[in-house]
Formats: structure tokens, sequence, C-alpha cells
């Protein structure tokens, strides 16, 4: 996972944070991805002054361990 673009990253501390304060529910990764992936957008967009960011693919990557993998807390 050392190879994520900043973007990535983003993501995938948005969706451990969702997906901790929801009780860390089993299987529900994708939702949570999906979540932050829109979040993040969103986030971007303002950034980048409401200018246009083209959307998200909104599964997590192929071979991203699942968040009970990454949770170090």
């Amino acid at each position: 996972m050392s190879d994520m673009t900043a973007r990535e990253a983003r993501v995938v501390a948005r969706a451990l944070d969702l997906w901790r304060r929801a009780g860390k529910p089993e299987g529900k990764d994708g939702y949570f991805w999906a979540q932050a992936e829109r979040e993040t957008a969103e986030e971007i967009q303002r950034e980048a002054g409401g200018a246009y960011v083209a959307p998200p693919d909104t599964q997590p990557p192929p071979g991203r361990p699942p968040f009970s993998e990454l949770d170090k807390t």
C-alpha cells in the first residue's frame, strides 16, 4: 500500500474513520469506501475552488486488505 496516491490515502483514512465510528461492522468496507470517496471528492472540489473533479471509482481497489486488517486502534 506504499504506492498509494495522496487521494487514495485520504480516502483510506476517511473510510477507516467512518468504519470505526460505526462500530467496525464486518463486511461493510465497500459502503464506507464509497462514502469516503464521495466525501473526499467533495473536499477536493471545494479545495479546487468549485472546479469540476471527475467522480472516483466507488469500489475499494483490488487487493486492498479489509479495514479490520488496517485498523491500528
